[in-house]
């Protein structure tokens, strides 16, 4: 009979942890007997346990479960696995069951727990719609909102009608040690010319604007905003960026606000938001080398050139730039985006240590931007990725002339045009590179080429044998857009010239009356999403 008890209560205390949502729900667990039998454990034998322990569906869960058996690892991990809060991919079809939306009630039941969270990340595509906003969602929102003094009821409204990440908005208004937030502009609205909630505050915070009760963002140290599709960065909501306190790392994805989007061709047609002489209304000044972020990156800007530098300019010390797709149809008249950026990046020539410059399929073909000059001044500069065209007018020039004998890193983009003026710098390097360049270690060229009969095996292969038996590896990335798809025999040449990886990529273009085939080749090794973020620009 005293067995029989024993067995009831041990099966009512497994089925009461089972319903367990949250960590911080052991407080109000009565002590089982295995519960009981693991406090009692040797540290060592608790560390083992967990070691030997089979992972779930990620190390955060596993993590999770082990805790949910043991007081002492869930007092030592608690602090762990709250620093880092995720949006999950694909989304829950309700916030009920989103994990954003637990954690939320978590932060609303015990805000002691908004003092853990460091890091807030959305790796949500730009086409993914964020979780349909149910009544339990609404209600959630509605009282996080008014306890934070925005006016819940017109804050779900506004949220609800962007079709913005709330969720994520309102994690990161109830962190306030928040250092690393990472987010998307999604591109699930019907409105091209929307602008996002969660940025203006964090602007209004930086000028000193009080915002209700969200904190001042001032320990925010990475804020990285990855471009999308209809939301679009204000000047308003850029500008102010630069005086966070402690902001280190800035990439800002589709700054500057356009209008006029022309449907059937796809482009916006007309002027651009040139205002910086006032914010929220009040008057903006530009800070001089006074801002702290040392690593700026500009993806896709609406931006005008000037406005640009003036960021450029406002940093400190920059060590990074990175600059992506920049919309030259957006500048009528104004085909000198680059040089005017170089100019800025001079007054950073004795710190800067990596530029990115990636431009589209476009761009690479007929780079008319201007040029990036004079970056033999830029001393400190080991990693340089570039198209060619930007480094020479009509595709003259000289490597050794060119770059900085600080190199160690060189990726060059490259069209159709210009491979023999390729070919010779290459050639010159490789003779001169001990004098020139007595630290570069590796050279890599990515080349877009538009039909797969072009004849690139023989450049490929002379550049091989160039630094076949030198200190410098040499490595190439091909790109092949054509309107057929590759023949079976096609794929066999590519293979046997690219070795480490040569294969149909897809189709594109099919909504505008014609469909484009895309391959891609490269003679280096690397991982699916290695290779995807090196030929899109994404580097950090």
């Amino acid at each position: 009979m005293a067995n029989h008890s024993e067995e009831q209560r041990e099966d009512t205390w497994i089925a009461k942890r089972r319903r367990v949502q949250n960590l911080e729900d052991l407080e109000d667990l009565d002590d089982g007997p295995r519960f009981q039998t693991l406090e009692k454990l040797p540290d060592e034998l608790l560390l083992h346990i967990l070691d030997s322990t089979g992972s779930l569906e990620s190390p955060t869960l596993s993590f999770s479960a082990i805790c949910l058996v043991s007081r002492r690892f869930n007092r030592v991990a608690t602090p762990f696995l709250y620093a880092t809060m995720e949006r999950e991919f694909p989304c829950a079809e309700v916030e009920e069951n989103c994990s954003l939306a637990r954690y939320l009630r978590t932060l609303q039941a015990r805000p002691k727990f908004r003092l853990l969270t460091r890091t807030l990340l959305q790796t949500l595509p730009s086409k993914e719609r964020v979780c349909t906003c149910d009544v339990h969602g609404r209600s959630l929102m509605r009282d996080l909102a008014d306890e934070l003094d925005l006016s819940g009821q017109s804050f779900v409204r506004e949220r609800s009608a962007r079709m913005e990440d709330y969720l994520m908005s309102l994690c990161a208004f109830l962190a306030p040690n928040l250092e690393r937030l990472e987010t998307r502009l999604t591109d699930a609205i019907w409105d091209t010319k929307q602008e996002g909630l969660l940025l203006e505050y964090i602007s209004q915070s930086a000028l000193g604007i009080p915002v209700g009760n969200v904190h001042s963002f001032d320990k925010l140290r990475f804020l990285h905003v990855e471009p999308g599709g209809t939301f679009t960065v204000p000047n308003r909501h850029a500008l102010p960026l630069v005086l966070l306190p402690k902001l280190k790392h800035l990439a800002l994805g589709d700054w500057g606000s356009v209008d006029d989007y022309d449907e059937n061709t796809g482009e916006y047609t007309g002027m651009i938001d040139l205002n910086d002489s006032e914010v929220f209304g009040r008057p903006w000044t530009w800070p001089m080398r006074s801002s702290p972020i040392s690593e700026l990156s500009l993806l896709s800007p609406r931006t005008t050139p000037q406005l640009a530098c003036q960021m450029i300019i406002a940093c400190k010390t920059l060590k990074k730039f990175k600059c992506t797709t920049t919309w030259r149809f957006v500048r009528p008249g104004d085909g000198k985006w680059y040089t005017h950026i170089t100019s800025a990046l001079h007054a950073h020539c004795d710190t800067l240590q990596e530029l990115h410059i990636r431009e589209d399929f476009t761009g690479i073909r007929e780079c008319n931007q201007g040029r990036v000059h004079s970056l033999a001044r830029m001393v400190s500069l080991t990693h340089l990725r570039i198209p060619w065209g930007l480094l020479y007018s009509h595709g003259r020039g000289t490597l050794c002339s060119t770059l900085p004998r600080s190199l160690e890193y060189l990726v060059i983009e490259l069209g159709s045009p210009g491979i023999e003026q390729l070919m010779a710098s290459l050639e010159e390097l490789h003779r001169e590179m001990d004098t020139y360049f007595p630290v570069l270690k590796h050279v890599h060229v990515l080349w877009a080429l538009w039909m797969f009969s072009t004849p690139f095996v023989p450049h490929i292969t002379k550049a091989k044998y160039l630094f076949e038996h030198s200190s410098v590896r040499f490595d190439a990335t091909i790109v092949f857009t054509d309107i057929r798809a590759p023949s079976p025999d096609e794929m066999r040449q590519y293979e046997a010239v690219f070795t480490a990886s040569a294969r149909y990529v897809d189709e594109w273009g099919q909504h505008r009356g014609s469909s484009h085939h895309v391959t891609k080749a490269s003679t280096c090794v690397s991982d699916p999403e290695e290779f995807e973020d090196l030929m899109v620009g994404y580097i950090r």
